[in-house]
């Protein structure tokens, strides 16, 4: 399966597992610097998720590891006007995606 396909087959798996069933969630491809970004307005429900292919295809080898960036991208529309005393937004993104995923993973 091609890593576009791979990509827009997780966000749609994973967006009722996050509760995110009702928000708009679009997916773009494009070749900014980094392999993934998020812009949310939980306000509206609304998101933009956008995928550098040819940076996540050098860069993410893993097993798994495709599914956690989708997951983590996926987490900052619940986290995006968080503040906790301690963690940054990303970081907070990434403990909050991670615990999901090892919850889900041990279940299955």
């Amino acid at each position: 399966m091609a890593l576009r396909s791979r990509i827009e087959a997780l966000v749609a798996r994973w967006t009722p597992i996050l509760g995110l069933q009702h928000w708009m969630i679009e997916v773009r491809f494009d070749q900014r610097n980094h392999q993934a970004t998020c812009a949310a307005r939980p306000e509206y429900e609304e998101a933009v998720l956008r995928f550098n292919l040819p940076v996540i295809a050098r860069e993410v080898r893993l097993p798994g590891a495709l599914e956690d960036l989708v997951v983590h991208e996926l987490c900052h529309c619940i986290t995006w006007n968080a503040k906790v005393p301690g963690f940054n937004q990303e970081h907070l993104t990434t403990q909050v995606a991670r615990a999901i995923l090892r919850a889900h993973r041990g279940a299955a």
